[in-house]
């Protein structure tokens, strides 16, 4: 049996967003091209989120979007995302690092990606 991996392009868009004013924040990675259903993306980006109010820290979310363009065109779709944020916008895995960042405790997590609903 011969594995078969598409040459596609992905990129993630990581976004800051707050529930009273939409969009803070964003930034992109750059493009990587698939060659296994398994690959890491290791870029860091900064947000400046400790210059909030810390009592309105549960308005504010990160978006994580993964965009491929699976059909090896010019044209990227987003298929799957994670949320990080408090429990009012998000839960299991995206709570718990949530819960440890305003703690500001030093933290890394992995987190499943859920598929786009399109």
């Amino acid at each position: 049996m011969k594995t078969f991996f598409l040459d596609a392009k992905c990129y993630l868009q990581v976004s800051l967003l707050d529930r009273h004013r939409p969009l803070l924040s964003t930034h992109q990675t750059k493009i990587y091209r698939l060659k296994s259903s398994n690959f890491i993306i290791d870029e860091e980006f900064d947000f400046n989120i400790l210059t909030f109010n810390p009592n309105n820290l549960d308005r504010l979310m990160i978006m994580v979007n993964l965009y491929s363009n699976s059909n090896n065109t010019n044209e990227y779709k987003c298929i799957a995302h994670v949320k990080l944020g408090s429990p009012l916008y998000c839960s299991g895995s995206g709570t718990i690092h949530w819960q440890q960042f305003k703690a500001r405790k030093s933290f890394s997590m992995w987190h499943t990606l859920s598929k786009e609903q399109h």
